[in-house]
């Protein structure tokens, strides 16, 4: 089985969003070492929700998705929230 972790990313942040709850938590200020963290642990995939692009419709951390592809350039990457 694969498991495949979602990563929410807001402000270029990852956060926690919880459903029953109005307020997400920052658990890391950089994307780069949670994912760090997933690629020691033999993640080869990661799905990545733009939770500002929900709002604006328009993607939003283009620049966090460009550096963690530069820096796993073999990891495979999704990507969802409103972005075309």
């Amino acid at each position: 089985m694969n498991i495949i972790p979602i990563l929410d990313l807001k402000g270029g942040s990852c956060i926690y969003t919880c459903a029953q709850e109005s307020e997400e938590q920052i658990i890391k200020e950089n994307p780069l070492e949670v994912v760090a963290k997933w690629i020691d642990d033999k993640i080869e995939r990661i799905h990545i929700i733009d939770i500002d692009a929900l709002k604006s419709r328009e993607p939003e951390n283009v620049s966090a998705v460009r550096a963690l592809k530069k820096a796993f350039p073999n990891l495979i990457v999704e990507i969802s929230g409103a972005v075309l």
